[in-house]
């Protein structure tokens, strides 16, 4: 429940240099795009694997469970 919002928003802040301030401004924020891009895809990929993990320690336990209870 705590991984629902994982992504990343894209947060620039603005040049105070007269005449490359809006250059290096959108320099900046296409690179920090591309970044970010990156991140949510590597948290996309880490969610699901962690999901995964989730489901099947939660099949374990259950399995363990059973097993547990027929053996009494």
């Amino acid at each position: 429940m705590a991984l629902d919002d994982y992504r990343l928003p894209v947060l620039v802040s603005k040049s105070s240099v007269p005449l490359v301030g809006p250059i290096m401004d959108w320099l900046r924020s296409k690179i920090h795009e591309l970044v970010v891009f990156y991140v949510n895809q590597s948290a996309t990929r880490q969610v699901s694997a962690s999901n995964h993990l989730l489901k099947a320690l939660s099949l374990m336990a259950q399995e363990m469970e059973e097993t547990d209870d027929t053996s009494v």
